[in-house]
């Protein structure tokens, strides 16, 4: 009997031995558990209070409802009654484990706000894809629209020589008249064909100029719109000139109202830009350039003739000043 007491208390101490090494096990694991559970909670939060910030801050979307919470509310697995003990279901008589004043409530109120939020999200995505091709649609008809201007300035140019070259033979044809009386007669009619083409190459480029005035007015619009929808995205590609010197007047055509000066390769200056002209330190004009070619490092500018203090020469300096 002693020996089967000995053998029961030695079978005891060995469980007891056991339990007690299993005990501390659950216990760390429980420790564990519970600092993983707390950490998940104070993310959780975190994550909802930042939701709860970006809906209070967004106009677009503060009519949805708030996603904030308690880390208390997140602790309630079961629904405590005013008594402080669990609540039961009537109909199964299990703890009640979701719905209002448990974790599952704010935890849905939270998944389906963040639900709401990437709706949102991928809606953005889609505007700023439609606004990604306007733009480039935009761009597609500046450059276009730019090239037909370009296309309308060669035409004016080779008029203009056209012009010239027959002014410069009427010229010569009167010289001949006014020292030859008895050719007069002969003569007229080769100066009446000669006056009746300048007059058709003028009627020519004036037609050629309004089109040019109002292709300008539209690449003006365009770029306008272009800038604006470059604001809205948060790219900006608006260039911002550096105030100060920007070319050296090459050539002026004051019946064209119009003036081509030096840029450098490194240049910035875009079309619709407006500059002053100086002669010294004196403000002589003010012009709006039209048209740039970086490659022969030139510009064309238009002269706003309202701010017209003097001809502008040759060798004056053009200069941009921030408005």
């Amino acid at each position: 009997m002693k020996i089967f007491l000995r053998l029961l208390i030695v079978i005891l101490l060995i469980l007891s031995g056991v339990a007690l090494f299993f005990s501390i096990k659950l216990f760390g694991q429980r420790e564990e558990l519970k600092a993983r559970l707390d950490r998940t909670e104070h993310y959780l939060f975190d994550i909802s209070k930042f939701i709860e910030r970006e809906q209070a801050e967004n106009l677009e979307v503060r009519s949805l409802q708030t996603g904030g919470f308690e880390i208390p509310e997140i602790k309630r697995y079961y629904k405590i009654g005013p008594d402080g003990k669990p609540l039961k279901s009537p109909q199964t008589q299990m703890f009640i484990t979701s719905g209002p004043g448990t974790m599952t409530e704010p935890l849905d109120r939270f998944k389906d706000n963040a639900e709401q939020m990437w709706r949102r999200l991928d809606e953005t995505r889609e505007e700023l894809v439609k606004r990604r091709e306007r733009v480039e649609t935009l761009q597609r008809l500046i450059t276009e629209k730019v090239a037909m201007i370009a296309s309308r300035d060669e035409k004016v140019e080779q008029l203009a020589d056209q012009l010239t070259e027959a002014r410069e033979q009427a010229a010569s044809l009167q010289t001949v008249i006014d020292n030859k009386d008895e050719e007069i007669a002969a003569n007229k009619a080769v100066i009446d064909e000669q006056n009746t083409k300048m007059a058709r190459q003028e009627d020519k480029i004036i037609q050629i100029q309004n089109d040019s005035i109002v292709l300008n007015k539209k690449v003006q619009e365009l770029q306008h719109e272009l800038q604006r929808l470059q604001v809205e995205l948060g790219g900006g590609m608006a260039v911002q000139l550096t105030t100060g010197n920007q070319g050296t007047v090459l050539k002026v055509n004051p019946e064209w109202n119009f003036i081509v000066f030096s840029i450098s390769a490194e240049s910035k200056l875009q079309p619709g830009v407006e500059l002053l002209v100086r002669r010294d330190t004196k403000l002589v004009a003010k012009v709006r350039v039209s048209r740039i070619t970086l490659e022969e490092r030139v510009a064309v500018a238009e002269i706003v003739e309202m701010w017209m203090q003097t001809p502008i020469q040759k060798g004056d300096t053009v200069d941009y000043v921030r408005q």
